[in-house]
């Protein structure tokens, strides 16, 4: 019996396993404001009829989308997108809403989402939901492209910025570099809600700060300026930064060097 001849066997190359045991439930739902649109055509085939389905956003602000850009983008957006309709047209509650964001963005001109709703809401109350002009909860998110943008990923991914400021021209702006921490689990729902509950929300305005304490909220994406954690905190506070700001890295930050 011959032996086999081990020196130049072609084999296939060996799998690439996951570092992940198992593999992630992401639970992807249909959104509350999509309707499947029915088209009715005929075949090239004699003359039967048939539906197709299409997914169609039906929400009444369907326009009103935040603008994102690329981390390394050479310009920013210095208006509104012009999809969104003149601010002269909009409700009274609309109108009310975007000119409030446009004072809170003057305090401070980068945030995130949680943060900016804390902020309003904790100079503004709760609004009054059978209002004409002062129901701005459902609307805060639709009221928010008219006053600032996004970068789509990089040191500054889910902060929103004051439309006009590129805060990678600067490294005074390194402070509003965004983290995420993400502590839920897999019985975590992000059912949407719109009007939540008045007691729960007014107790939680300050859920947008990272105190290393509190990490069981739906939050998970802080600003530096937001993180509260002494130990975290005192790494932010003594890391040093570049003078040119570096997209495929930290940003300003240097601690890596």
């Amino acid at each position: 019996m011959e032996e086999d001849d081990l020196s130049n066997l072609d084999l296939m190359p060996p799998p690439v396993f996951s570092r992940t045991i198992i593999p992630h439930f992401y639970e992807y739902l249909l959104s509350t404001c999509t309707a499947t649109k029915y088209i009715r055509y005929k075949q090239n085939t004699g003359l039967q009829v048939t539906d197709t389905g299409r997914l169609k956003y039906r929400h009444i602000y369907s326009n009103k989308f935040i603008t994102m850009v690329e981390k390394d983008t050479a310009t920013i957006p210095l208006e509104p997108s012009l999809s969104l309709g003149s601010r002269t047209t909009q409700s009274p509650s609309m109108q009310l809403c975007i000119k409030r964001l446009h004072e809170l963005f003057q305090t401070r001109p980068i945030s995130t989402r949680r943060a900016i709703f804390n902020t309003y809401l904790d100079k503004y109350g709760l609004g009054i939901t059978d209002s004409t002009t002062d129901n701005w909860r459902p609307i805060l998110r639709f009221a928010l492209p008219y006053v600032c943008y996004m970068f789509k990923s990089g040191p500054f991914r889910d902060a929103y910025v004051v439309l006009g400021l590129d805060p990678r021209k600067e490294s005074k702006w390194a402070k509003y570099q965004t983290a995420i921490f993400n502590f839920r689990t897999g019985k975590w729902r992000n059912k949407a809600n719109i009007q939540e509950d008045a007691e729960k929300l007014w107790k939680g305005r300050e859920n947008h700060l990272f105190t290393g304490k509190d990490v069981g909220n739906k939050v998970v994406s802080y600003c530096f300026i937001d993180v509260l954690d002494p130990i975290l905190r005192k790494l932010l506070d003594e890391s040093p930064l570049r003078e040119k700001f570096h997209v495929f890295a930290t940003s300003f930050l240097a601690a890596d060097e």
